[in-house]
């Protein structure tokens, strides 16, 4: 009987880099922080981190569908305004 090792000989998945997103959900949410935060540090508030996002899209309904969040948040002119406006309606 043959070594598993032989077998597969070097296969290796490749390793992900720290930080880079597994899932499309991991990755929506960056896109969101990365055009929420911008804004919050220029007027002078701390950067959301994505635990905190998360409760506060699950709170206010959007936690399965983030992309009718994200469509409805890029089609406006000020994309963050359009974000708190849309989760405080909601609620």
């Amino acid at each position: 009987m043959e070594k598993i090792a032989d077998l597969f000989g070097k296969r290796v998945a490749p390793q992900r880099k720290k930080g880079d997103p597994r899932t499309r959900r991991e990755s929506r949410v960056k896109d969101f922080l990365e055009r929420i935060n911008p804004d919050r540090i220029a007027t002078g508030r701390k950067p959301i981190t994505e635990a905190r996002f998360n409760k506060t899209i699950k709170d206010a309904g959007y936690g399965e569908n983030l992309d009718r969040l994200w469509s409805f948040c890029c089609d406006a002119k000020n994309f963050s305004s359009a974000f708190w406006w849309k989760l405080q309606n909601n609620k």
